[in-house]
Order: C-alpha cells, then sequence, then structure tokens
C-alpha cells in the first residue's frame, strides 16, 4: 500500500527524535567524526536499530538519518564528497528495518541547513548544489515521502521544492513531499513569514501536506497549529518537542514525560484534525508507544460510538417491523384487515397496501362526515365507505321547494332534516 492510500484511512504516527537516541549509544566521537549522519556508512547496524525500536513502538513512519546529509552541513565537516553514498546508505538501512519489521514507510529528512537565503548567508545556486546528490540518492532509494522539516527560510524551501520536482520529472517518479516550519513563539519563521505568507506562496508546488516541528512542546504549540489550520485545508502534520528543555543534576532534559507529552499531543488531532503526528526533539521510542497507545484508544472509542449510532439508525422494512412486533412470519404477505386485528389498528388508520402502514404520512384524514349516510353513525356497525360517491366531498342535494316537502314522507323528512342540520353543521 502506498503512503498516501494508507494515510487517507490512518492516523499516521511518525518516529521521534534520532540524535536524542544516537547520544544514548555513547559512541567514540572518533568514529562519528562529530557527524550523526557518517554513521550510516560506519554504524549502521546500530542506525537500523533505532528505526527498528521505533517501529517496535508504533510509528508507521520513520525517518532517514539524513537530517544534516546535505552539502552545506557536511562541507562544515570535509565530508562534501561523500553525500550521495551516506544518503543512499541511510535510506537502504531505512527500507532493511521496514523489511524486517514487517510495515511502515520510510522519509527521506532534509533538513534547513546552516545558512540562511533570506539574509543572503546562501545563494540559490549554492542551494541547488549542495541538496542535489541528497534528493538524487534519496529518490533513487525508492523512498516513500520527502520530509524537508524544521524549515525556516521561504526562499530555501522553494529551491528545495524545484530540486525535488526537477528530480522526479527527469526520473518519472512520484513521491509525496511534506513541509514542516519551525516557528518562533510569535508564530512566525526565524525570517519573518507567518502562515498567511507561507501558505499563499507554498499552494502552487505540489505538497501533499504542511506542518509544524521542532521549537516547543505540543502545549505551547497547539495555538500555531490552530493558526495554520485556518490557512491550510490539506493534510496537516504536527511534531512537536518533548516539552521545553530544562537543565538537571547537569544535564540538558525535556520536561514532558512520556505519558504528559501523548495527552497533549493527542489534542491536535481532536481539536485540529491533525493526521500525520509524530515527535522530535527529546521524544523517545517510549515516547512514541504511548502516543500510539492513546490513538488507538481513541480510535476504538470512535468506532464504538460508529457502532452504536449504526445500531440506533439502522433501517428497518415494514417486513422486518412485522417480524420484529411478532405481527406475522418472515415474507408472509399480510392483508390490510391482518394488519387491522394484529397491529390493533383503527379503521380510521386505513393506508394503501403497498405502501408502509406504519408512516403517519400515508395515513387517510378522517372522511367528511357529509359523505356518511346516517346507518354509517352506527357505532354497532362501522362500515367504511367504498364507492366513489361516499368520498364525494358534496353534501347530499335537500328538498328547497314546498311542493316537494308536501311528497316526503313523514320518515323521509325526519331523514332530510337530520342531514340537512348535519349539512350545516359541517
Amino acid at each position: 500500500m502506498k503512503f498516501k492510500e494508507y494515510a487517507l484511512e490512518n492516523i499516521v504516527i511518525f518516529d521521534g527524535a534520532m540524535g536524542t537516541e544516537i547520544l544514548k549509544l555513547g559512541l567514540d566521537e572518533n568514529i562519528s567524526q562529530g557527524c550523526n549522519e557518517w554513521l550510516n556508512i560506519v554504524a549502521g547496524n546500530k542506525i537500523q536499530q533505532i528505526h527498528t525500536q521505533y517501529l517496535q513502538a508504533g510509528a508507521d513512519v520513520i525517518e532517514t538519518n539524513t537530517f544534516g546529509a546535505n552539502g552545506v552541513v557536511l562541507q562544515e565537516m570535509g565530508l562534501q564528497d561523500q553525500i550521495y553514498e551516506i544518503n543512499k546508505a541511510a535510506a537502504q538501512i531505512a527500507h532493511v528495518a521496514v523489511q524486517q519489521a514487517g510495515h511502515g514507510f520510510v522519509a527521506g529528512s532534509i533538513g534547513p541547513g546552516t545558512k540562511l537565503a533570506t539574509l543572503n548567508q546562501i545563494t540559490y545556486k549554492e542551494i541547488y548544489q549542495a541538496y542535489y546528490p541528497q534528493i538524487l540518492a534519496l529518490a533513487e532509494c525508492n523512498i516513500d515521502l520527502f520530509l524537508m522539516e524544521t524549515c525556516q527560510d521561504i526562499l530555501h524551501i522553494k529551491c528545495i521544492l524545484n530540486i525535488i520536482q526537477d528530480i522526479l520529472k527527469k526520473y518519472n517518479k512520484n513521491i509525496p513531499i511534506i513541509v514542516s516550519v519551525t516557528v518562533e513563539n510569535s508564530g512566525q519563521l526565524l525570517v519573518g513569514s507567518d502562515f498567511s505568507a507561507i501558505v499563499a506562496i507554498l499552494q502552487y508546488f505540489d505538497i501533499y501536506a504542511l506542518g509544524i516541528n521542532c521549537s516547543t512542546g505540543p502545549e505551547n504549540m497547539l495555538h500555531h497549529v490552530k493558526k495554520l489550520r485556518e490557512y491550510w485545508n490539506g493534510p496537516l502534520l504536527v511534531m512537536p518537542n518533548a516539552g521545553l528543555p530544562i537543565h538537571q543534576n547537569e544535564k540538558l532534559i525535556y520536561s514532558l514525560n512520556e505519558q504528559e507529552f501523548a495527552t497533549q499531543t493527542l489534542r491536535f488531532i481532536q481539536e485540529c484534525n491533525v493526521r500525520l503526528i509524530g515527535g522530535c526533539c527529546g521524544t523517545t521510542p517510549a515516547y512514541i508507544k504511548a502516543l500510539s497507545l492513546q490513538i488507538q484508544k481513541l480510535a476504538s472509542e470512535k468506532e464504538q460510538v460508529k457502532e452504536q449510532v449504526a445500531t440506533e439508525h439502522e433501517y428497518v422494512s415494514p417486513e422486518q417491523v412485522y417480524e420484529k412486533k411478532q405481527v406475522a412470519t418472515e415474507h408472509e404477505h399480510i392483508s390490510p384487515e391482518q394488519v387491522y386485528e394484529k397491529k390493533q389498528i383503527s379503521p380510521e388508520q386505513v393506508f394503501f397496501p403497498e405502501q408502509d402502514p406504519f408512516s403517519s404520512e400515508q395515513m387517510f384524514p378522517i372522511f367528511p362526515v357529509s359523505s356518511i349516510s346516517p346507518e354509517q353513525f352506527s357505532p354497532a356497525t362501522p362500515t367504511l365507505p367504498t364507492s366513489p360517491e361516499q368520498f364525494s366531498p358534496v353534501a347530499p342535494t335537500l328538498p328547497i321547494s314546498p311542493e316537494q316537502v308536501e311528497k316526503i314522507s313523514p320518515e323521509q323528512k325526519v331523514s332530510s332534516a337530520y342531514l340537512s342540520s348535519l349539512y350545516h353543521a359541517i
């Protein structure tokens, strides 16, 4: 199943922080050369182990260890000639983890670099050259989606999108793109762009989803996500930090524990219709597991509500009504007389046999008294009118001339006077 197909039917859980888990490994800096991405080459099994832990915790998407695997960052570490190889190795490691787990998707992680185009720290051409090998390697390894994350500069975003689209067009590939920005407390990017400007610019690119990650914890991010939702109607991705970083016992830790993070993050789903959710700095497989369990619980509760509503609004045909009310057995033909008898329906509730007898709209109104003879008012014999003449609303013609009155017998006078008074009473 393709990623977009899966996302249509499910809340998609992304993994958590990579750097946090790499620090736990306690690897010698001589191995990593101070570069987490270099571990894809020299300690691929360790990176695969982290991917596996996230998949076991309930993540649907794991991100390649390529956040800084672009020419801008790798040049600072003397690894600029290894861009393609590092990204290729990262994608292959992630694919192996997914295959062994039996589920999951691979997102090619693309970070913001260390220079801002808006501040003239880097040119468009330099960005293009620095990121092209990374994006090419990820595309050739058939990742399931691109994830541009922690974006801070709209010009940088546009350049990366152009590279992706150029490569996808050249190699005839179709890979979904997600752009996730990081915002200041003001709700703006580092260079000052707000959500209205971001959406106005990016709406002309073929983007699957837009989102927010990093910068803060879920509680402080909620307001920003609601604001973004006002401008963006497509899928939303949210990946908050595990709260705010604090120093404790000479260590940098994050303020939220696993359950607090999961409970607060769930609000994005409930209040902002977020369908793509995960963690950023400080989040671990334990955080993702707690979030996964919360989402499973929410899905179960929604399913129970659906079943209850479906039961309450279940369509019941007339035949089913007869059966449930013990009026007749299944498939038995019921005549109008049988319905009257078994349902104890009065003669006034006459219905057309071919229509639903229990629909109030199908019931006849009380017949006009002027169309019924005196004998039909006898309580002993509630005879129903059957001839067309009896349904006529026109009252019986009464004698009006003296000659006609003289010719009427006493019994007829009584009957005529009775009908006349009845007619005028109506």
